[in-house]
């Protein structure tokens, strides 16, 4: 089995459009920022253009914009390693392809040192396919973890806001 290139068209995906890249891929700077229209991202979010009022309220709404960009950052991170992990097996697997490619080029009844050579380079690449598997599984789950610590945080700071908002009622 020959995997192409993705800058190579295959039958499955001759009869799509072309797509021009997005430039937004390009923006190194502004990668991992929210966009403007996010409904996680308000004019106050902005540490530039916020002003501080001292008083409870908004100590609690700042906690909850912490605990809100955090909550995104992670998700982010999440996507971030899944795309990382996608593309390095991509890569692993089009390794072994041209190594199992130059094996059935040479011919199949052989078995020389190149050919061994090439067999133990695709034993090489599988298990380097299997420690990439189980870092992404370790990053994951530790991202998962955090993400549970910031979303019962979340959930304790929206908790004390209603109680600070039942208590100014009751009074």
């Amino acid at each position: 089995m020959y995997l192409k290139s993705p800058s190579q068209p295959t039958e499955r995906y001759a009869h799509q459009p072309y797509l021009p890249p997005d430039p937004n891929y390009f923006d190194y700077e502004n990668r991992y920022r929210p966009a403007v229209s996010s409904p996680l991202y308000t004019a106050v979010d902005d540490p530039m253009s916020a002003t501080y009022t001292p008083g409870i309220e908004e100590f609690l709404r700042q906690k909850q914009d912490l605990n809100r960009y955090k909550i995104e950052m992670l998700y982010t991170a999440m996507g971030v390693r899944s795309y990382i992990s996608g593309q390095l097996l991509y890569r692993i697997n089009y390794d072994q392809c041209t190594c199992r490619n130059l094996i059935l080029s040479r011919g199949g009844e052989f078995f020389d040192r190149q050919r061994i050579d090439l067999e133990n380079k695709i034993l090489d690449l599988e298990a380097e396919k299997r420690r990439e598997e189980t870092a992404f599984f370790r990053d994951l789950s530790f991202l998962n973890k955090e993400l549970r610590f910031a979303k019962i945080e979340a959930l304790e700071e929206q908790h004390k806001q209603a109680l600070c908002q039942n208590m100014e009622e009751s009074i």
